[in-house]
């Protein structure tokens, strides 16, 4: 499985009232993983759970990119 649009979670996320819970956030492009579930993905042999939790969070990617950025967040928020 080789995705390019996933990132180890920065800090700010955290700080971010709807989009800073949790273990993953989609923001279009881009998933943000936390470090233990972006490490988990990259190891020899992944752990199902983290696979997915990717696979939800690339979900949320393509509903955004098929309604647009802007509709999307203005229903999520």
């Amino acid at each position: 499985m080789q995705y390019t649009n996933i990132r180890k979670k920065p800090k700010l996320l955290d700080l971010l009232r709807y989009e800073g819970y949790g273990i993953a956030t989609a923001l279009c492009p881009n998933v943000y993983l936390f470090a233990a579930v972006y490490d988990g993905i990259h190891a020899d042999n992944p752990d199902p759970y983290h696979i997915s939790v990717l696979i939800h969070e690339e979900e949320h990617i393509q509903r955004i990119k098929m309604y647009g950025i802007f509709k999307w967040y203005a229903y999520y928020l």
